[in-house]
């Protein structure tokens, strides 16, 4: 070989070397960026590609829909890989080179992924999480605002379960839930205590007195059958402390509207402030030292009362109208810690929810009443942090962790947190999985291909 061959051939070999050289990070970056983007972008077009093929094999197309293909002779709404590569390739961007084909393999399998992921998080949520209904996502979307961290399965519409909230926030719901309660008698406090709710009675009955003494009203026939039914029930009580005070107060009462009562069509009686007052402290002195039942009935014949004085008297109508609700919902709160629904200041507002339900003619849903509290606690399974597990229906780790068997335990503390709640109230607005359509679109084409891009059964 002479010296201008030698040359000739180190030349060309400098050269294959050059075209052949390791690819670097920039180009191996590229790759994988293009297999991701082009399998994303085309990927729910192969979808509903196949989709549409594995419909027909079901449902064979008809002549008219044979002679009328998609606008413009596509086959796909959606762009396939194929059409996605020529894009590119039209704005200058060259497929990689053979030599970086793993890399672009491992961005095409990261697309594959990107696109069926909506189809799985939706499962999760379905199949997993659980769905609530209208009803109970409604409630949940209102106590959230309220400021409440709630768990999907307090929610959810198949085996419900009862909870402090969400992972992590007990503490923070069962706060809310005394700060909230309390809200309701006019006064705020972190813990509902035994005292806290005599002091509102107390404090509430004294601005009653401002109200009513010295002073007479007018009531009606309701006010007056309230009284006549409570010196019957006084008459026909053992004789207890506090039973003679109420009678004679009632008597007095109603033996200065006698002739009136006497008279037909008469519906305007008097009553002195001062024994309206003797009457009402009388009564709630009684209710106090009576059991829960009687305390109830006593409390809702003195609102009678209360009720009968604002209809008839439009100058205490507005005071009345901010007394009573704060007055009633301490005499709930008292009647909640006679049954045992607050340990440690701690308010249970699902027991408080059950306790109204059962009370008729208790729900008022006045915009200051605590019922609708109560409702929400109930309805959305929310247990106080001094609940055990295993009282009622709550649900602790173990709890959970049975109710998902041990192959999926690991999802215990995730399920209950706020992330899965949103995805929970996220999914509650989808409409449900659908049949088979021959509407073109992504939906009837997932449903003919892969569970893990089609709508996951409930």
């Amino acid at each position: 070989m002479n010296e201008n061959e030698e040359f000739e051939f180190r030349a060309r070999r400098e050269r294959e070397a050059s075209t052949q050289k390791e690819p670097g990070f920039g180009e191996k970056a590229g790759a994988m960026a293009y297999g991701a983007a082009t399998d994303l972008a085309g990927g729910f077009g192969e979808l509903e590609k196949l989709g549409r093929k594995g419909t027909e094999l079901i449902v064979p197309l008809t002549e008219y829909e044979k002679a009328h293909p998609l606008p413009g002779g596509r086959e796909t709404i959606f762009p396939t890989v194929k059409e996605v590569e020529s894009g590119l390739s039209k704005l200058g961007i060259k497929p990689p080179r053979e030599e970086v084909g793993g890399y672009r393999t491992a961005g095409e399998v990261l697309g594959m992924v990107g696109t069926a992921a909506p189809g799985l998080v939706r499962g999760l949520t379905r199949g997993v999480i659980g769905l609530g209904t209208s009803v109970s996502e409604g409630l949940a979307r209102e106590a959230e605002k309220l400021g409440f961290k709630l768990s999907p399965a307090q929610v959810r519409r198949a085996a419900p379960v009862g909870q402090k909230g969400a992972a992590g926030f007990a503490e923070h719901n069962q706060n809310l839930a005394n700060q909230l309660a309390a809200k309701g008698t006019g006064e705020s406090t972190n813990l509902v205590s035994r005292e806290f709710i005599g002091n509102r009675l107390k404090d509430l009955g004294k601005e009653f007195d401002k109200l009513y003494l010295g002073k007479e009203f007018k009531i009606d026939r309701d006010a007056l059958d309230a009284i006549s039914s409570i010196a019957e029930a006084e008459a026909a009580a053992p004789p207890v402390a506090g039973v003679s005070a109420v009678r004679q107060v009632a008597n007095q009462i109603l033996d200065a509207n006698r002739e009136l009562m006497a008279s037909p069509g008469a519906t305007d009686f008097r009553i002195t402030g001062e024994g309206l007052q003797r009457l009402r402290n009388a009564l709630t002195a009684r209710a106090r030292s009576s059991g829960r039942a009687d305390a109830h009935e006593i409390y809702n014949l003195v609102d009678k009362i209360d009720e009968s004085i604002a209809r008839n008297h439009p100058e205490v109508a507005a005071k009345l109208g901010e007394l009573r609700p704060m007055y009633r919902n301490s005499v709930i709160l008292e009647d909640l810690y006679r049954a045992g629904g607050i340990r440690g200041g701690d308010v249970d507002l699902q027991m408080l929810g059950n306790m109204l339900r059962g009370k008729s003619g208790a729900v008022r849903m006045a915009g200051m009443d605590i019922d609708r509290l109560g409702e929400l606690g109930r309805e959305l399974n929310l247990v106080p942090m001094t609940r055990r597990a295993g009282e009622g229906a709550i649900a602790d780790e173990k709890t959970m962790r049975a109710l998902l068997g041990s192959g999926v335990d690991f999802l215990a503390t995730p399920l209950r947190t706020r992330a899965a709640r949103a995805l929970q109230r996220a999914e509650a607005g989808r409409p449900p999985p659908g049949a088979f359509s021959r509407v073109p679109g992504a939906a009837a084409a997932g449903a003919a291909v892969s569970p893990l891009t089609s709508d996951q059964e409930e």
